[in-house]
């Protein structure tokens, strides 16, 4: 199991091209083994929404539902 880094954790649920092949192959190689993200990155996530530094497609209750799925 590996501990996702906020924007990782972020880029990989947006599908976005800053993440690196390297980055999704680890995610790939761990992801059997569970994927985790910090309570405090969720706190992150939901602040950097409130101030407008990061869009989501969703409102964040439902990006969260999903991403945390």
């Amino acid at each position: 199991m590996i501990v996702l880094d906020t924007h990782i954790f972020v880029w990989w649920n947006q599908n976005d091209p800053k993440l690196t092949s390297y980055h999704r192959e680890i995610i790939k190689r761990e992801r059997p083994d569970g994927l985790g993200i910090s309570t405090i990155s969720l706190i992150e996530i939901a602040r950097l929404v409130k101030v407008g530094r990061i869009i989501l497609p969703l409102p964040i209750q439902e990006w969260f539902k999903i991403a945390l799925a």
